[in-house]
């Protein structure tokens, strides 16, 4: 091999060394990562995920996270003045959408025993409408503040028959199906545990119900006893939803207040004849 030979075979070995060496100094670059720096600052309550309006806040919506400070508000909530924060706002409802992370202040949420508090549970489009209920008509007690109910209307009717003599007759059947108690006295929710509630003794139920449905509720009211039917926890069909109105054969809620009278068909000596029904409020 001549010296030539030899010199060119050595500047390309070298060559390759170098950018043997190149490329794996850069490569060595790329891997590090960029130094992370740390947030200092005070704890501030946050929300840890998304929150639709109306929803109450459980204790793993809310978090707290360490904020810089030339960011901070005063209406933000700092863990150095409320260390108990956390546990306030626990069961308060967002008036507003929250984004999971956006700092919680006291104009975007409202706590229980706050004013609007129960405004602010109510689903929209619906209102809170307020029933007398006592141990026998609220299932001895143990409907609790969201559970779901059917209203029974039992009412008292004369019936006329076609000598001219009335029988008076109770009659009964539900009027609503699938309401939601929204609270019952003044409990609005029950307490957590592993063992059973305990029956809650009311003489008021707080019942969500559209527009249309509050006027039937009022209206049955006045026409008889009303009593709560606690309905299983299972998945509502369509034909099932929420406050539906119901009528069966037994009877008809009228759609105006002039009068609560009805028409029924008597069979009496194999004729029948509509006859009129005088219904009689509770005594």
């Amino acid at each position: 091999m001549s010296v030539r030979q030899i010199i060119v075979l050595a500047v390309a070995l070298l060559a390759a060394i170098g950018a043997l060496v190149m490329v794996r100094g850069l490569g060595n670059r790329t891997q590090k990562a960029e130094p992370t720096v740390a947030v200092t600052g005070p704890r501030v309550l946050v929300a840890s995920k998304d929150v639709a309006p109306g929803v109450a806040l459980q204790p793993s919506d809310l978090e707290w996270r360490m904020w810089t400070p030339t960011a901070l508000s005063p209406s933000f909530i700092e863990e150095s003045e409320d260390a108990k924060a956390l546990e306030t706002y626990t069961g308060a409802v967002a008036r507003q959408a929250l984004v999971a992370g956006e700092p919680i202040i006291e104009g975007r949420v409202v706590k229980p025993g706050d004013q609007g508090f129960m405004a602010a549970i109510v689903a929209p489009g619906f209102r809170a409408v307020s029933v007398p209920i006592s141990e026998e008509t609220a299932a001895s007690g143990f409907i609790l503040p969201n559970d779901r109910v059917d209203v029974i209307l039992t009412r008292k009717v004369n019936v006329l028959d076609i000598s001219g003599g009335s029988t008076e007759e109770v009659r009964s059947g539900i009027v609503l199906t699938n309401v939601r108690v929204l609270a019952i006295d003044k409990t609005y929710k029950t307490e957590t545990s592993a063992t059973a509630p305990e029956p809650i003794e009311g003489s008021v139920a707080l019942l969500e119900l559209s527009p249309r449905d509050s006027e039937l509720l009022a209206m049955a009211d006045e026409m008889g006893d009303l009593s709560l039917a606690l309905r299983p926890v299972m998945p509502v069909s369509g034909k099932d939803r929420a406050g539906s109105s119901q009528r069966n054969s037994t009877m008809a809620l009228e759609q105006n207040a002039r009068a609560a009278r009805d028409q029924i068909r008597v069979h009496s000596f194999g004729s029948a004849k509509d006859q009129t029904v005088v219904s009689q409020g509770a005594n």
